[in-house]
């Protein structure tokens, strides 16, 4: 199987949703207008929080049937089956749970009109059952992401992110403006993909008729997901209290000012999160000595990738946030943004050694890590602000991720062979940060780094090298037949 396709599809499954997402926002705002967009919004990130109530089993899923690539069909089956029984179980008592507490949340909670919080409350049995229908359809993702078909996950998944898109609007331009309507679509939109994705589950494992829920298996896959969905509850917090953090020591105009170019360069991370996904299936399934191997090679290949990508965004966010924002809040964003940028190319790196350790089986290391490291996280954070303002909170950003990425390469076995392929685009991501802090107004510096990031990657990388000749072909050859015509 071809991880470079696998990548691929992974990337486009992310990014095509985004994209429609965007382009349906004007039209929801002017058809059901801000009050009522805000609370769907709440509703798609809440959907998307349901995921919790699997306590990780969904991963376990994955990493199960990747182990059982080449077994006999029942003891996948086994495997799916037990999964989705938990979840179903474990769904329902999250849904009941939130039945009886959204009430309260909704009336004392949320600020909003009466009548929106009538139609939110009208709606609350939708929300409770798409928790374990929610839970139970990531076991079934899971599985097909186990099996390595990501061309069928992301094709259903982004049909499936249309739909939640453009449902919801259809309902408000075609019926009803109402959240007890939109909520409702959204929901019926968020499932009518499980039954596709069963279908696919039952052809390709196969499914028999018989269903097998293994009781022995109970306590590995909760034994394994309990780690999973600890990290994934302390990740969000790593990834938030930054924020959090300048907001309670320098006002929340500087949150704005950070959260601009934060969320700006970690667009960037969809490409190893891309990687991450397709590699996890296998890292699961083959040998120690090979997924080692193959992590290592990947990870120069996400360096090659990557560096003149990064090197190119340091020294283009002066003048890309000049042009779209202006200069006043450019003045204050645009440092922030090329000091993070580093510490998105370290962060970029472990997604790799991340993928290893929890395809090898070992997912409470990650768990434990995270754990111990966030009291020194936390302390760089306030410290940062409180001593440096907002560079200080973007350093501190920067540098926890390049601690934790050594860490992670460390403990995974990837250190050593992972540092020599990429020191080369570490010393051109550091230079190109001090080039832009330094020299700002002179062009030289970026246009020589730039150059010296791609004839690296030119260099270390084979696809890289086809990639860069085909484009360079097309263009030349374009150029010629320009010229002839005229």
């Amino acid at each position: 199987m071809s991880f470079r396709r696998n990548a691929l599809y992974n990337l486009a499954g992310t990014i095509i949703p985004i994209a429609l997402g965007l382009a349906t926002v004007p039209a929801y705002l002017h058809s059901i207008g801000e009050d009522r967009y805000g609370v769907l919004v709440i509703v798609w990130l809440y959907l998307g929080y349901f995921g919790f109530f699997d306590l990780g089993l969904s991963r376990s899923a994955t990493n199960f049937i990747a182990r059982l690539h080449d077994a006999p069909p029942p003891g996948r089956q086994s495997v799916f089956w037990t999964a989705l029984g938990l979840n179903a179980l474990f769904g329902s008592l999250g849904g009941s749970v939130m039945y009886m507490v959204a009430p309260l949340v909704v009336r004392h909670l949320l600020t909003m009109p009466e009548a929106l919080k009538s139609e939110v409350l009208i709606s609350l049995p939708w929300l409770a059952l798409a928790v374990p229908l929610v839970a139970m359809s990531g076991v079934l993702v899971g599985t097909l992401e186990g099996r390595e078909r990501f061309a069928t996950v992301n094709a259903v998944q982004v049909a499936g992110s249309g739909l939640v898109q453009v449902l919801p609007l259809g309902v408000s331009l075609l019926y009803s403006k109402g959240l007890d309507w939109l909520i409702p679509s959204t929901i019926l939109a968020r499932v009518a993909t499980m039954p596709v994705l069963f279908a696919c589950v039952a052809k390709d494992l196969p499914l028999g008729r018989n269903i097998r829920f293994e009781l022995q298996l109970i306590r590995p896959l909760l034994g394994y997901g309990g780690w999973v969905a600890i990290t994934f509850l302390i990740i969000p917090i790593l990834e938030t209290i930054d924020k959090a953090i300048i907001g309670a020591v320098l006002g929340m105009r500087a949150v704005s000012y950070y959260a601009i170019p934060f969320n700006l360069v970690d667009r960037f991370r969809i490409i190893p999160r891309a990687f991450m996904r397709s590699l996890f299936p296998l890292f699961s399934r083959v040998g120690e000595e090979e997924a080692k191997e193959v992590a290592s090679r990947t990870t120069g290949i996400l360096a090659a990738t990557l560096t003149p990508m990064i090197v190119a965004g340091i020294f283009l966010m002066r003048p890309f946030l000049t042009i779209w924002l202006g200069g006043d809040l450019s003045l204050h964003a645009a440092p922030l943004g090329e000091t993070l940028l580093v510490g998105i190319w370290m962060n970029s790196l472990a997604h790799i050694p991340f993928a290893l350790v929890e395809g090898r089986g070992r997912p409470d290391l990650l768990t434990k890590l995270n754990l111990l490291m966030l009291p020194l996280y936390l302390g760089m954070f306030w410290a940062g602000a409180r001593w440096y303002g907002l560079e200080g909170v973007a350093m501190a950003w920067s540098l926890r991720v390049c601690l934790d990425s050594t860490i992670l390469l460390g403990i995974s076995g990837l250190l050593g062979r992972c540092w020599v392929l990429v020191r080369p685009g570490a010393l051109l991501v550091a230079s190109s940060w001090i080039a832009a802090r330094f020299h700002p107004a002179s062009i030289l510096p970026g246009i020589a780094l730039i150059s010296l990031s791609i004839a690296w990657a030119w260099s270390i990388e084979p696809r890289i090298r086809r990639a860069l000749s085909n484009l360079s072909s097309r263009l030349i050859r374009g150029t010629l037949f320009n010229f002839r015509k005229t």
